[in-house]
């Protein structure tokens, strides 16, 4: 076959200062699809806030040729350039071109793929994301307040090998310089608070503080070991004046977290320094740094808009397959929980999903199970009867939990006999591996893949009673390769109560969408500590912060008021539900009527039927 040159020619909104529109593809000339192989194109003309973005590029001994565009920047602090992708093309199938002729011109529109857009945001593709959080009064200072004035936070990155290298110990004397980079660190900020919760570029003065808001500065870096962060405190000149200058702040402080604290810690507390070397308060932050996945995530597949192309109303999803084992120590399913032979079942009863849970064993296999505790028999040695040891499934290997004669934590509070274990075939098995269910469940079937992760209650204790669980990021990681790798074409839908980790699983990869999963306000349940999982509101707020797909509410919430599934579906959120109040076939009509994406019950046999 002979070259083509073709020439691609992209409009788009426009862009930020130092931003490049790229396209990438199938064919080596377009990177076979990986970012950092993209081509770049070129800037020719801009006009009502349009700008016109292109380029021939000579493609050799193809028929066709798929592609994407995506909007980036080029970071050459590294020993090598690197791609920032910050917004890019996540249809479900890409651009495709026929190849004919000796030249081909291609005009697009971004983000419009057969007659619908998706545009969605980046991932990271090296860099580390840094977010710092403020919420529940963490600003306390020490000189009088003034009421009538506001306040402003700056998030300033600073780099800390320049400088007196005297940051940790001597914080007042540090000199700050912004990250050493062709391409300035961008802060973005969110407000849970505000009507829009969309990040935002942080103004030069910062964010007004309000005690009340949950605020959260967003950053990304390449040079993340070297990475400080100076917290500008600032008050509103009251001189009317200088209303016209530039002095209409008056800067009251600084506080500085040096790379080591914001590595090395979830939350910190900084002491608020004045320019006279004074303490004048204390400002307490919520650290979450998000590492790169151990996996290169190109471009040339995405699941996370097949919504649009889903023309069904609200998808029917099996609630760890066919539904809890037990309920109030009584049978409630034909088959054990979270087994493969649960999981298919219910995809025979005509589930469009099916929901489980995932955690990592020991040896950091992901495994299939709900509850963070598990019981295995035990002998007593005085007395010589049977009795249950209550176990954390992370202190148990893969194998151990295979051949021990375990029993539901839940089960073994309820009845002394009923073992789980009592089966005969390999599928219907507690504990399988997440990967023999991408690989012996029916590939039709989508999977809602809920990560648990043990969180803080409100009263201060760890779920279940546990006092240690793994960090974040790696858990995560585990997790998502072993997804990556295995899928294949299958429809994912990630989920997680903990906010953090709905955050890493979104910022990590760019295939599969997330939902946030809250219980909201309900006395079912103890309340998490995390201010973000208490309302539905505030669910909705954090998924439009972190670009979640959207929220899995606890049904409870929306019978109570149904309003709010068209508050959450006018933001472009998924609002799907869960909860015992769905198994009702009265009130899943009520769901569905009230335009609910998608809902988990269990039985799903039984209400597929009525």
């Amino acid at each position: 076959m002979s070259e083509v040159k073709v020439t691609f020619q992209v409009s788009v909104e426009k862009t930020n200062s130092g931003d490049t529109v790229f396209i990438v593809g199938d064919c080596p000339e377009l990177g076979q699809w990986k970012p950092k192989l993209a081509k770049a194109l070129r800037l020719v003309s801009q006009s009502a806030g349009i700008e016109i973005w292109n380029d021939t590029i000579a493609i050799e001994g193809a028929s066709a040729v798929k592609y994407r565009f995506f909007v980036g920047s080029i970071d050459r602090s590294a020993a090598e350039e690197m791609v920032t992708v910050h917004k890019w093309e996540s249809s479900p199938t890409p651009h495709s071109s026929t190849l004919v002729g000796a030249e081909l011109n291609v005009c697009l529109r971004f983000g419009l793929v057969d007659g619908y857009t998706f545009v969605n945001r980046g991932w990271l593709t090296g860099q580390v994301a840094v977010h710092l959080s403020l919420h529940d009064s963490s600003l306390k200072l020490n000189v009088p307040v003034d009421k009538d004035r506001r306040y402003f936070i700056k998030c300033l990155p600073i780099d800390t090998r320049m400088g007196n290298n005297n940051f940790a110990s001597n914080e007042t004397n540090f000199s700050c310089q912004v990250l050493n980079s062709d391409v300035e660190t961008k802060v973005l900020v969110s407000n849970l608070n505000n009507d829009d919760a969309t990040p935002y570029l942080m103004p030069s003065n910062g964010v007004v503080y309000d005690p009340n808001a949950f605020l959260t500065f967003q950053i990304e870096t390449w040079n993340a070991k070297y990475l400080g962060l100076k917290l500008i405190v600032s008050i509103e000149n009251d001189d009317t004046n200088i209303l016209h200058s530039q002095n209409l702040y008056q800067e009251l402080g600084a506080a500085y977290i040096n790379q080591d604290n914001i590595q090395c810690t979830d939350s910190f507390v900084a002491s608020v320094v004045s320019k006279d070397c004074e303490i004048i308060g204390k400002l307490k932050v919520d650290i979450l740094v998000i590492t790169p996945l151990r996996y290169e995530c190109d471009m040339s597949y995405c699941m996370d808009s097949f919504h649009k192309l889903d023309k069904k109303q609200s998808w029917f999803i099996g609630h760890r397959g066919m539904g809890r084992t037990l309920v109030n120590g009584v049978h409630n399913a034909a088959v054990i929980e979270n087994t493969i032979s649960s999981l298919n079942r219910a995809f025979s009863h005509g589930a469009d999903f099916v929901e489980f849970d995932v955690m990592l064993s020991r040896d950091r296999i992901p495994i299939l199970h709900h509850d963070f505790v598990t019981s295995i028999n035990a002998i007593c040695k005085l007395e010589g009867k049977n009795s249950k040891i209550t176990i954390p499934v992370q202190n148990l290997s893969l194998k151990e939990l295979e051949i021990l004669k375990t029993v539901e934590s839940t089960v073994a509070a309820k009845t002394s006999q009923q073992d789980i274990r009592e089966t005969e075939t390999k599928d219907n098995q507690p504990f399988p591996t997440l990967q023999s269910c991408l690989e012996r469940v029916d590939p039709r079937g989508g999977f809602n893949v809920e990560i648990k992760y043990c969180m803080r209650l409100r009263s201060g204790e760890l779920e279940e009673g546990l006092v240690h669980f793994p960090g974040r990021n790696e858990y995560v990681d585990d997790i998502l390769i072993k997804l990556l790798h295995h899928s294949g074409s299958r429809r994912i839908i990630l989920s997680s109560f903990d906010p953090d980790v709905c955050t890493m699983l979104r910022a990590k990869q760019n295939r599969y969408p997330v939902l946030f999963l809250t219980q909201g306000d309900t006395k079912k349940y103890a309340p998490y500590e995390d201010s973000r999982t208490w309302t539905v509101e505030m669910a909705f707020q954090f998924a439009i912060s972190e670009s979640l797909r959207g929220v899995c509410v606890h049904a409870e919430s929306l019978l109570n008021d149904r309003s709010l599934i068209e508050r959450g579906k006018s933001k472009g959120l998924w609002v799907v539900c869960w909860g015992d109040d769905n198994n009702s076939v009265e009130n899943i009509k009520i769901l569905k009527e009230g335009g609910v994406d998608g809902i988990i019950v269990d039985r799903i046999h039984e209400f597929l039927c009525s």
